[in-house]
Protein backbone atom coordinates (compact mmCIF):
# COMPACT_ATOMS: atom_id res chain seq x y z
CA UNK A 1 0.00 0.00 0.00
CA UNK A 2 1.52 3.40 -0.96
CA UNK A 3 1.54 6.08 1.11
CA UNK A 4 -1.57 8.08 0.10
CA UNK A 5 -3.58 4.88 0.01
CA UNK A 6 -6.95 5.25 1.39
CA UNK A 7 -6.85 1.85 2.92
CA UNK A 8 -3.32 2.76 4.93
CA UNK A 9 -4.48 5.90 5.49
CA UNK A 10 -7.75 4.21 7.22
CA UNK A 11 -5.87 0.77 7.98
CA UNK A 12 -7.29 0.58 11.44
CA UNK A 13 -10.27 1.77 10.94
CA UNK A 14 -11.09 -0.69 7.82
CA UNK A 15 -8.90 -3.17 9.82
CA UNK A 16 -11.27 -3.29 12.99
CA UNK A 17 -14.54 -3.24 10.72
CA UNK A 18 -13.41 -6.03 8.97
CA UNK A 19 -12.21 -8.07 12.52
CA UNK A 20 -16.01 -7.63 13.90
CA UNK A 21 -17.93 -7.97 11.19
CA UNK A 22 -16.58 -10.40 8.40
CA UNK A 23 -16.55 -14.37 9.43
CA UNK A 24 -15.36 -15.45 6.25
CA UNK A 25 -12.65 -17.98 6.51
CA UNK A 26 -9.83 -18.12 3.78
CA UNK A 27 -7.32 -19.75 5.97
CA UNK A 28 -9.11 -23.29 5.38
CA UNK A 29 -8.13 -22.81 2.37
CA UNK A 30 -4.53 -23.59 2.67
CA UNK A 31 -2.86 -27.68 3.04
CA UNK A 32 -0.51 -29.02 5.53
CA UNK A 33 1.79 -29.11 3.19
CA UNK A 34 1.75 -24.81 3.07
CA UNK A 35 3.69 -23.00 5.21
CA UNK A 36 1.29 -20.72 7.18
CA UNK A 37 -0.42 -24.24 8.31
CA UNK A 38 -0.01 -24.97 12.06
CA UNK A 39 -0.69 -21.12 12.76
CA UNK A 40 -2.01 -19.79 16.05
CA UNK A 41 -5.64 -18.96 15.73
CA UNK A 42 -4.69 -15.34 16.29
CA UNK A 43 -2.46 -15.62 13.36
CA UNK A 44 -5.22 -17.19 11.63
CA UNK A 45 -7.52 -14.27 11.96
CA UNK A 46 -5.02 -12.14 11.07
CA UNK A 47 -4.83 -13.45 8.25
CA UNK A 48 -8.11 -13.43 7.02
CA UNK A 49 -8.51 -10.08 7.92
CA UNK A 50 -5.42 -8.85 6.05
CA UNK A 51 -6.62 -11.17 2.77
CA UNK A 52 -10.08 -9.60 3.13
CA UNK A 53 -8.56 -6.14 2.82
CA UNK A 54 -6.54 -7.03 -0.39
CA UNK A 55 -9.97 -8.36 -2.25
CA UNK A 56 -11.82 -4.63 -0.74
CA UNK A 57 -8.16 -3.00 -2.14
CA UNK A 58 -8.61 -4.62 -5.46
CA UNK A 59 -12.39 -4.16 -5.87
CA UNK A 60 -11.85 -0.20 -4.96
CA UNK A 61 -9.14 0.08 -7.47
CA UNK A 62 -10.93 -1.13 -10.24
CA UNK A 63 -13.81 1.15 -9.54
CA UNK A 64 -11.85 3.90 -9.04
CA UNK A 65 -11.40 3.25 -12.72
CA UNK A 66 -14.62 4.19 -13.88
CA UNK A 67 -15.71 7.57 -14.52
CA UNK A 68 -17.52 9.52 -11.90
CA UNK A 69 -21.25 9.79 -12.08
CA UNK A 70 -23.37 11.45 -10.02
CA UNK A 71 -26.71 10.30 -8.85
CA UNK A 72 -28.63 12.39 -10.70
CA UNK A 73 -27.53 12.34 -14.54
CA UNK A 74 -29.34 11.79 -17.19
CA UNK A 75 -28.48 10.13 -20.80
CA UNK A 76 -28.42 12.21 -23.85
CA UNK A 77 -31.84 10.90 -24.89
CA UNK A 78 -33.21 12.37 -21.28
CA UNK A 79 -33.57 8.88 -19.17
CA UNK A 80 -32.25 8.77 -16.30
CA UNK A 81 -28.58 7.16 -15.75
CA UNK A 82 -29.20 5.81 -12.78
CA UNK A 83 -31.56 3.80 -10.98
CA UNK A 84 -31.50 5.98 -7.79
CA UNK A 85 -32.33 8.69 -10.04
CA UNK A 86 -35.00 6.98 -12.12
CA UNK A 87 -36.98 6.12 -8.93
CA UNK A 88 -37.23 9.74 -8.10
CA UNK A 89 -37.80 10.77 -11.73
CA UNK A 90 -40.86 8.06 -11.65
CA UNK A 91 -42.48 9.12 -7.96
CA UNK A 92 -41.46 5.78 -7.02
CA UNK A 93 -38.53 7.19 -4.47
CA UNK A 94 -39.34 8.54 -0.68
CA UNK A 95 -37.41 11.64 -0.98
CA UNK A 96 -36.30 14.32 2.08
CA UNK A 97 -37.80 17.46 0.49
CA UNK A 98 -37.99 19.75 3.66
CA UNK A 99 -36.72 22.98 2.45
CA UNK A 100 -37.06 22.97 -0.68
CA UNK A 101 -39.77 24.31 -1.93
CA UNK A 102 -38.88 27.14 0.41
CA UNK A 103 -37.86 30.47 -2.26
CA UNK A 104 -34.86 32.38 -1.14
CA UNK A 105 -34.18 35.86 -1.52
CA UNK A 106 -32.03 34.92 -5.30
CA UNK A 107 -35.73 33.31 -6.92
CA UNK A 108 -38.58 35.17 -7.85
CA UNK A 109 -41.76 34.46 -6.49
CA UNK A 110 -44.94 33.45 -8.08
CA UNK A 111 -46.27 36.99 -7.91
CA UNK A 112 -43.12 38.72 -9.33
CA UNK A 113 -43.35 35.76 -12.11
CA UNK A 114 -46.25 36.29 -12.82
CA UNK A 115 -46.95 40.39 -12.94
CA UNK A 116 -44.01 40.28 -15.92
CA UNK A 117 -44.92 41.01 -19.27
CA UNK A 118 -44.53 38.56 -21.80
CA UNK A 119 -43.35 39.58 -25.03
CA UNK A 120 -43.40 37.53 -28.51
CA UNK A 121 -43.45 33.96 -26.11
CA UNK A 122 -40.93 35.09 -24.22
CA UNK A 123 -40.65 36.75 -20.60
CA UNK A 124 -38.63 40.16 -19.92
Amino acid sequence: MYDQSPFRIKFNEIYSNIATTVKEDYFDDLDDQDSLYGLSEEYVKKYNILVYMKILEEIYNVVAEWPQVSWDEYYEDGHPYTLNWELVVNNLARVYVADLQAESDSVRTAQESAAMPIVVGRTV
